[in-house]
């Protein structure tokens, strides 16, 4: 072994010569010396270093290592001292068709990643990525005045949260009590958490089962693909799993966004036709809701003054036509886009305007609903008698053939060697969120409508009230848990779905216990203040 070692050191050597550091070059040299010699600490850097991975035929092109062994190499070489230092170098092989490879190196902690990522290049002659945030040592890294900001504020918010409390317990009489200073009482907030309400057809019981369905389905889809991006000895095993039939519901989960879409859109029509209504606003996609949120009074008041103005002007049909149809036809080699390493080749589909279809959609069914209340108690009247069954088997044939549709799609698309036309890809990309939408539509409808059956019934369960007014918070909180647990992975290891099932379940019991303080100390405190001040500005202009 010191043999292969020594001839392996001497062209080793000769590369340490240029780009590197002078701290670095001499304990790498006293390294390489150590190993020959058999040092303990040496070699505990050499084996917590990646070599040929188990796997690697199988797609493992992940391999971490041994972080804590690394971390805790301790070197006092007379007056040479360093720590080692775990980073992860991502090579990128020149053959077109071979992905990247990413490795572990444990090296001393007076090397930068920058020196890494040269002594790599000038080695193997590949192109190399070190990134500094992936180079760790034992060493605990101090606070940035972004990390105290963050401390001062959440603490300020916990003080509010305690003060709020103990006046909210202490005061015992209701008509002296200040709404203002209640806001952050997690007693009221808590409350006002668990309160169920008895709610009348009209106030669409469905919606609050329908918002926790489809973030626990986000949050089971987003699982699942994410675990492509953590190491696994039979990657190949977890990619051929998502394109079977039998891993449907995971690849179809991204309809779920569009059903919060649809949600959001429809919730701001139905506050600006009902004003009485007070209606929290929880959008998946922050950027492109708030921003359609801001643009609705632009459909709004031409929707309520000239009804018409969907029909003469049908811009949901020319938005979609326009910016997902004739951009998609007239690229060239497109691919499925919601495979992650290929969305940088059709960016426009996360923009505002494009993903405005499906609030628009909500926003137009909450107009219908708005214009149609009438018929709609005739329509359950009639349904009484039986007269309306007929219609009702219809429209349950139509909506569920306009969600099936999109899903069976989407399931094509997602096939490893599956490479659509861009005119299939184009109609895939400008029919599947509307048809979808327009389903849930019907859904909502037949439950408000009393024509939902058994599934009016499950999202219409009490228990899915508290629940769906977490769905802010849980969407808030439940990607950066997954970025955590990812990133704290130390080993690889295999995938399968007993594991996977396991990863999910715990998933969403914790976001929901995170939600928790988290709608108690900023969601529903928010929404009291802005309450308060509404009731108060309603007040002067009365007055």
């Amino acid at each position: 072994v010191k043999t292969k070692i020594t001839a392996f050191r001497l062209p080793f050597i000769w590369k340490l010569q240029s780009g590197l550091n002078s701290k670095c070059t001499n304990h790498l040299f006293i390294t390489i010396n150590h190993i020959v010699k058999g040092s303990k600490w040496a070699l505990q850097m050499l084996d917590s270093s990646t070599k040929v991975p188990a796997g690697l035929l199988e797609g493992n092109v992940f391999d971490l290592g041994n972080f804590d062994e690394c971390i805790n190499v301790d070197v006092t070489e007379d007056t040479n001292s360093f720590k080692g230092q775990h980073c992860l170098a991502t090579v990128n092989w020149q053959e077109k068709e071979a992905s990247s490879f990413t490795w572990s190196m444990c090296v001393p902690s007076t090397c930068t990643a920058h020196d890494l990522e040269v002594l790599l290049i000038n080695t193997f002659n590949y192109t190399v990525d070190v990134s500094p945030a992936t180079c760790h040592t034992k060493q605990t890294k101090p606070f940035t005045p972004e990390d105290s900001l963050a401390i001062y504020v959440l603490s300020l918010f916990g003080l509010l949260c305690v003060l709020s409390t103990v006046y909210d317990i202490k005061v015992t009489n209701s008509g002296k009590k200040k709404d203002i200073l209640r806001a952050f009482s997690w007693y009221t907030n808590g409350k006002k958490l668990l309160k169920i309400r008895s709610s009348s057809d009209e106030k669409m019981k469905c919606l609050p089962g329908l918002k926790f369905l489809s973030i626990m389905w986000i949050i089971i889809g987003h699982s699942y693909f994410m675990q492509g991006t953590i190491p696994a000895t039979n990657m190949n095993t977890y990619r051929k799993a998502l394109s079977g039939w039998d891993h449907f519901p995971v690849g179809i989960s991204i309809f779920s966004v569009e059903s919060f879409f649809l949600m959001s859109g429809l919730l701001v029509g139905n506050t600006f036709f009902k004003t009485t209504e007070e209606v929290c606003e929880r959008g998946v996609y922050l950027a492109v809701d708030t921003q359609l949120y801001i643009l609705s009074s632009l459909f709004l008041i031409p929707l309520l003054k000239r009804p018409s103005f969907w029909t003469k002007n049908p811009l949901c049909s020319y938005d979609n036509i326009n910016y997902y149809f004739i951009p998609s036809v007239i690229h060239n080699n497109v691919t499925f886009g919601f495979q992650a390493e290929r969305r940088h080749e059709f960016p426009e589909y996360f923009y505002t305007h494009i993903r405005a279809i499906s609030w628009l959609i909500g926003l137009y069914l909450s107009f219908f609903l708005h214009k149609t209340k009438l018929w709609r108690q005739h329509f359950k009247q009639w349904n009484e008698t039986g007269l309306t069954k007929k219609y009702t088997q219809i429209g349950w044939i139509l909506g569920l053939m306009c969600l099936i549709l999109p899903l069976v799609w989407t399931h094509r698309f997602s096939q490893t060697n599956f490479i659509p036309s861009s005119l299939e890809f184009s109609f895939y990309f400008t029919l599947s969120r509307p048809l979808w939408c327009i389903g849930i539509s019907w859904l909502i409808f037949a439950c408000m409508t009393g024509n939902g059956g058994p599934v009016n019934r499950i999202l219409s369960w009490e228990i899915l009230q508290p629940l769906s007014r977490l769905t802010y918070c849980i969407y808030i909180i439940y990607f950066p848990f997954l970025l955590v647990r990812n990133s704290s992975i130390k080993n690889a290891s295999d995938f399968t779905d007993y594991k996977q099932i396991h990863r999910i379940l715990g998933t969403m019991v914790y976001v929901i216990l995170l939600a928790i303080p988290t709608y108690l100390t900023f969601e529903a405190p928010v929404f009291a203040l802005f309450k308060t001040s509404s009731d108060d500005t309603q007040e002067k202009t009365a007055n």
